[in-house]
């Protein structure tokens, strides 16, 4: 039997994760294929205070192969084990389309593709000058080719769960896909004869498959212990284990307290992102204001506020922007101002002429052109004034 074990999404959750990454690094030294679904780095907190160094280069070390994410995107496009077969820039593959394994007297293929959503969820100058082509058309060229030279397939999807059950019904003869991106609490399905299967995010856990040359697929999902900072578990983690004592100490750095209008509500989770909006246009001059319901996470009820807080609460790098309130850009509001993904508030009793949003949503949900955008804070550090109470 040949092992793979896998991961996805865990976005540098070094702090949760260790345990799992040991345990791959163990079936690694045993003669596992070890691949990863993408987003492994990219978590905000980790990356602002200086880990991507150790991440990246034990991303390179681990991995046998791995699909870029749309979290940390460049990153892994200039890792040596990425692989996709539908990225591209200026005519030309970034990555390599496959590679290819031999375990136990079989060979084995491993393709990748990045899903289009996916693809559009970076931020807009991490993907300047690249384009992702139609997943299933992608396949439908590369797949009878790595058919001819391996006695099985995997196929690494950065797609998400229910495009990759797509996926399996438009491309005959899927087989093996692992599945990331879009954090389903689904971790197996069955389609069209292929098996779909992902890992726990956030470093909770990891996958595990034995395949044999003659199509048979069993497919393990484990949960691991969160990492108790005692020991790191295997001699190729130390890096990482020398960083996180560092961030340790700059995580439990005290804030302040946690704003009594915002602490009484931590348990009602769309009361406390109405309230939170709402105090974000007031600070912006009471100008209309635009948030992704879903881009904020939910805080444990902490009466005291730490810097970690701000990162668990906002884990992306956006930053807030100013935009004149154009018949274009009122326009693009009417279309998503009763969506539920999204919240559309003003704080003043006067009509602003401006607009407050991210960079993000300004440009990949309301459709803005770049160079009408005024950048004048990160999100992160404009809830950080509102969180803690004077």
């Amino acid at each position: 039997m040949i092992e793979v074990v896998f991961s996805n999404d865990f976005h540098a959750a070094f702090k949760r994760g260790l345990p799992a990454l040991a345990a791959m690094w163990a079936a690694k030294d045993r003669g596992a294929i070890v691949l990863d679904g993408g987003d492994f780095l990219g978590e905000a907190f980790f990356t602002h205070y200086r880990g991507t160094g150790s991440a990246e280069a034990l991303q390179d070390r681990l991995f046998d192969a791995l699909c870029p994410g749309n979290h940390g995107f460049e990153e892994s496009c200039r890792s040596p084990r990425a692989v996709c077969c539908n990225l591209w820039e200026e005519g030309r593959q970034v990555c390599a389309p496959y590679r290819l394994f031999d375990r136990q007297g079989a060979r084995v293929a491993v393709t990748a593709v990045l899903g289009e959503e996916a693809f559009g969820a970076i931020p807009t100058g991490h993907r300047r000058g690249f384009t992702v082509s139609a997943p299933a058309a992608a396949l439908a060229v590369l797949l009878p080719r790595l058919r001819e030279m391996s006695d099985c397939l995997i196929v690494v999807s950065h797609c998400g769960f229910a495009e990759d059950e797509k996926l399996a019904r438009a491309v005959p003869g899927l087989s093996f896909v692992l599945s990331a991106h879009c954090h389903s609490a689904r971790f197996f399905s069955s389609m069209s004869g292929a098996v779909i299967a992902k890992a726990p995010e956030y470093g909770a856990g990891y996958g595990r498959a034995l395949l044999d040359a003659k199509g048979g697929i069993d497919v393990s999902i484990f949960a691991t212990v969160e990492y108790d900072g005692t020991a790191v578990g295997h001699p190729q983690l130390q890096a990482i284990g020398a960083d996180l004592a560092e961030l340790e100490a700059e995580a439990d750095r005290l804030l302040g307290a946690h704003d009594p209008r915002f602490y009484s509500l931590v348990q009602n989770r769309d009361a406390y992102v109405s309230a939170l909006a709402t105090a974000l246009s007031a600070s912006c001059d009471g100008a209309r204001l635009v948030v992704g319901r879903y881009g904020f996470r939910i805080l444990p009820k902490q009466p005291q506020l730490r810097v970690e807080a701000l990162y668990d609460l906002f884990p992306f790098e956006n930053r807030l922007v100013r935009i004149g309130l154009t018949d274009q850009v009122t326009a693009a509001l009417r279309e998503i101002e009763h969506h539920p993904d999204y919240l559309v508030v003003a704080a003043g009793a006067t009509p602003s002429p401006f607009l407050v949003t991210t960079d993000y949503l300004a440009l990949n949900v309301l459709g803005l052109p770049e160079q009408t955008l005024q950048p004048f804070e990160t999100m992160r550090d404009r809830l950080g004034s509102i969180l803690v109470a004077a």
